[in-house]
């Protein structure tokens, strides 16, 4: 059961919204995590190195994070119907 029901007039656009809130909700956790772990250093998400480097793996468990965060608290927030 959500706290909030938004209810749009026209079902067309019910998967848009929800995917702008979704996508938005998970990098907006991500920006959030990812300063709290740096504290004004500069970011490295390892795109370019070794494979699998330890900044790639910081920014994979960020993102994992990030997105169980909307999957288990935000998704139960807001019902968009």
């Amino acid at each position: 059961m959500a706290v909030f029901d938004i209810r749009l007039p026209n079902k067309k656009y019910v998967e848009t919204v929800r995917g702008v809130y979704k996508y938005t909700v998970i990098l907006v956790l991500f920006q959030i995590l990812s300063s709290f772990c740096k504290k004004g250093k500069t970011v490295n998400f390892g795109f370019s190195g070794d494979i699998l480097n330890e900044n790639f793996l910081n920014t994979l468990c960020l993102i994992l994070i990030a997105y169980l965060g909307y999957m288990l608290i935000f998704q139960e927030l807001i019902s968009i119907n």
